[in-house]
């Protein structure tokens, strides 16, 4: 297993999976210039030769938030080698030359209204910094310009917690605002945070005592005087001894009453459930978007197009793709966004 933060959602399941090294965090990491793009080089797109993951559609799937770091991480994960450094630089990237698992940052990309396509990302500069910056996801306000943003962050050598930073009327972010004990623990990780839009539910992944096995899906819900329920285990029809991680839930139910539920299961492989008042979760199956290594479901309001990452560790690729939903209701084959 290797030494990392587990904001890398998809490095993190790869691991369970692959045999590698031990690798101490150091400036040991070769840099691969010949992956580097020249200035005279085309502004970079979603999906490069480094490590975009952790995708967030936004509602309305116009934005498409995701974690980008400049390394590629499949030759410590392979055990053939050490992160080389294969993508392109980005504007406003906070590098981090120490630690290459640190070095990752948030960006946001939006639709094109005349095209279709993805224009070049964007830095949240504001919202980064030196340290890991990851698995966020983000709540819009009514103009489509996020307003709260959830992510994690790793407090070195203690645990990793979920905070959230808000935006005010200047468009300024606030400083880290972290959940209270309970929510998160001192001794414990607590990663990869879904939050209702209404921000009364979070679900989150925990290593914590009481779950069913290597790392269980919690959920804490406000109650009436604003604060947080202590958080409660999903149960055993989602957890398992397996790693169950990645938590995403629809915010409205379909015309059945159910609402639709996405998670990541060891192995790299999103599973898909529902889930309703009167029965709970219905048992849940692994959804087929056509790619071994999958996870970080992220579904549009219109239920119509599903995002997630996808990597293979023969190519030394990873990407962001979409699937669209076919007319028999099972999700096509995913294809890159750009």
């Amino acid at each position: 297993m290797i030494m990392k933060p587990a904001c890398f959602a998809l490095l993190v399941l790869f691991a369970s999976t692959m045999a590698a090294p031990a690798l101490a965090q150091s400036t040991t990491v070769q840099d691969n210039r010949k992956y580097m793009i020249k200035p005279a080089d085309p502004p970079p797109k979603i999906n490069t030769q480094g490590w975009a993951d952790s995708p967030y559609i936004s509602q309305d799937g116009r934005a498409l938030y995701f974690m980008y770091s400049p390394y590629n991480f499949f030759p410590a994960l392979k055990g053939t080698g050490k992160p080389e450094k294969r993508g392109p630089p980005r504007k406003g990237h906070n590098d981090n030359v120490l630690n290459p698992y640190w070095d990752s940052d948030l960006y946001i990309s939006r639709i094109n209204p005349l095209t279709g396509a993805w224009k070049s990302p964007v830095n949240l500069l504001s919202v980064n910094d030196t340290r890991d910056n990851c698995c966020a996801m983000v709540v819009e306000g009514m103009a489509g310009y996020p307003t709260r943003i959830y992510m994690q962050r790793e407090i070195p050598g203690q645990s990793i917690d979920i905070i959230y930073r808000e935006m005010d009327n200047a468009g300024m972010w606030s400083d880290v605002i972290e959940f209270p004990r309970g929510i998160n623990t001192m001794k414990y990780n607590e990663e990869n945070p879904h939050v209702s839009t209404d921000h009364r539910r979070i679900y989150f992944s925990s290593n914590r005592p009481g779950g069913y096995g290597d790392k269980d899906i919690w959920f804490t819900y406000k109650i009436a005087d604003g604060k947080f329920s202590p958080p409660a285990n999903l149960g055993p029809m989602i957890n398992t001894g397996a790693m169950e991680d990645q938590f995403w839930m629809a915010d409205k139910p379909d015309a059945k009453g159910n609402y639709e539920v996405y998670f990541n299961r060891t192995g790299s492989q999103i599973w898909g459930t529902t889930w309703n008042k009167r029965d709970g979760f219905a048992p849940p199956a692994p959804i087929d978007l056509g790619f071994q290594h999958v996870g970080e479901a992220s579904v549009t309001a219109d239920g119509k197009k599903m995002y997630f990452a996808s990597g293979n560790p023969e190519t030394e690729l990873i990407r962001i793709m979409v699937s669209e939903r076919g007319s028999d209701g099972k999700w096509m084959r995913g294809k890159a966004v750009d």
